[in-house]
């Protein structure tokens, strides 16, 4: 698993993956339909998966654009999948092999986001 986040406060990247697992498998089998966004009160969730991977942008509502937000997960996907493609083929998953891919979230953020816009 790869998680990283850029504010102050805790983060629990798996109990964030597991609810957004299960309400996209609610979603799909009870509505026919893919969940892109969870809004809550003082948070936006925009997520995707793409069968092993998932990948969530959490901000405030008003900390960026949803345009931009889905910009940034198609280049996160992008990337993910240039460079780890052979062995998710394989089926070669260890997820500590991803570790090295937050590297590369810091230099997409850096890209795409300034530092003090992201919640």
């Amino acid at each position: 698993m790869v998680s990283t986040h850029y504010y102050k406060g805790e983060s629990e990247p798996n109990m964030i993956s597991g609810f957004l697992i299960a309400m996209a498998n609610f979603a799909e089998r009870i509505m026919g339909e893919a969940i892109q966004e969870i809004k809550l009160d003082q948070h936006l969730i925009i997520y995707k998966i793409i069968r092993p991977i998932l990948v969530a942008i959490v901000t405030s509502p008003q900390g960026a654009s949803k345009r931009k937000m889905n910009l940034l997960m198609k280049v996160i996907l992008t990337q993910f999948f240039e460079e780890y493609a052979g062995y998710l083929q394989e089926g070669l998953i260890e997820p500590t092999m991803f570790s090295d891919f937050k590297k590369a979230l810091d230099n997409m953020m850096k890209v795409y986001f300034t530092m003090k816009q992201i919640k």
